[in-house]
């Protein structure tokens, strides 16, 4: 983190301001603790040039060929998931994922579970996924089945806001939490030390 950033979030008015909340967490566990992820990877070279000993590789799915309900990873054009997975593990192969899902309604979600599960199993990565969404309520199933969650919080520039703002920033992610409890939140640097200050039980990651 940049020093100025952590102090003008959490020192003086903000710090006495923001209170911590208490939520519910989704609390099935992570394997890998170590932080070294990567982002940015679109094609096969990338996964190529991976070192091995990365812990994790975060994708963004997407649907393919409606109403049939495919799904495949964003920016991978003709690949299946699973063959992007099996490209990952043969450079990497204890390397973790975190899959950012579309938006669903209930027949997506279904279509999605059942993607994810058949590749944790195929790829023997129990314990070794994360799963992401913007809305909270799409992560409960998830999370009742296993998977580690995370909430990808909205956009909020705290650098331009009042101290009111913030709290009802942070209001609105614990509404949203509090019905559909998430493993940790997805969020930029510039966001990191509001949310660490409101949300001190929940993983962050950025």
């Amino acid at each position: 983190l940049h020093r100025g950033e952590t102090r003008m979030l959490i020192t003086g008015t903000v710090d006495e301001k923001i209170k911590p909340y208490q939520l519910p967490l989704c609390e099935n566990a992570l394997i890998t603790e170590n932080k070294k992820w990567v982002s940015g990877i679109f094609s096969i070279p990338d996964i190529r040039s991976l070192p091995a000993d990365i812990a994790g590789i975060y994708l963004e799915l997407e649907w393919i060929d409606k109403p049939a309900y495919q799904v495949a990873v964003k920016k991978f054009t003709g690949l299946s998931l699973d063959s992007v997975i099996s490209a990952v593990q043969s450079v990497a192969r204890n390397c973790s994922f975190s899959f950012e899902i579309p938006e669903t309604n209930t027949a997506e979600q279904a279509q999605i579970f059942s993607a994810l599960k058949k590749i944790e199993q195929q790829f023997q990565l129990k314990g070794k996924m994360i799963v992401a969404a913007k809305n909270a309520t799409t992560l409960k199933s998830f999370c009742d089945s296993g998977f580690n969650t995370a909430y990808i919080v909205p956009p909020f520039d705290p650098y331009n806001s009042t101290v009111g703002s913030m709290q009802n920033y942070c209001d609105n992610i614990a509404t949203q939490l509090s019905a559909s409890p998430a493993s940790a939140l997805l969020t930029n640097l510039k966001k990191y030390p509001l949310l660490r200050k409101a949300f001190p039980t929940l993983k962050l990651i950025t």
